[in-house]
């Protein structure tokens, strides 16, 4: 969240929209870095990704590999080193990160535990990509048959 944004929670201010920085300009496949492949191969993320599930990237000045959102105009990006933050958001980020297509939404953290359950054909991996609901996700997970937290 931006400064503005805590700013406007500080004060009562309903925000669902996170602020952050701009999409990475300077992104490679991950298919070219040893190093982000097997990230996403030690969080269950790899099938998803080989499979057309979810768009990775791969910002070598972040040194992060970068989930984008479903409608592409945001990613959430992990450090692959110890930097903090360890998640950072560019671009739009403000509703679920989905990945699949099933009636059953298990809601998880973030973007690498929702590649790993949107592969089930009967789950869609839903990530908070935070660890609160905002109200435009609590309507996007009314859509589901059945939600599991």
């Amino acid at each position: 969240m931006s400064a503005e944004g805590i700013k406007r929670r500080l004060a009562g201010q309903e925000t669902d929209m996170c602020t952050s920085e701009p999409l990475p300009i300077h992104i490679s496949r991950p298919q070219s870095h040893d190093r982000v492949m097997e990230y996403l191969r030690s969080v269950g993320s790899i099938e998803a990704f080989e499979q057309g599930l979810v768009e990775v990237k791969f910002s070598p000045v972040d040194n992060r590999v970068l989930f984008y959102t479903n409608n592409r105009t945001g990613a959430v990006g992990r450090a692959l080193d110890r930097r903090k933050p360890k998640w950072k958001a560019f671009g739009d980020t403000s509703g679920l990160f989905t990945v699949g297509s099933g009636r059953t939404a298990v809601v998880v953290e973030d973007a690498a535990s929702a590649c790993a359950m949107g592969v089930f054909t009967e789950c869609s991996g839903c990530a908070l990509l935070g660890t609160s609901i905002s109200t435009v996700q609590r309507h996007q997970l009314l859509t589901f048959d059945t939600v599991i937290i």
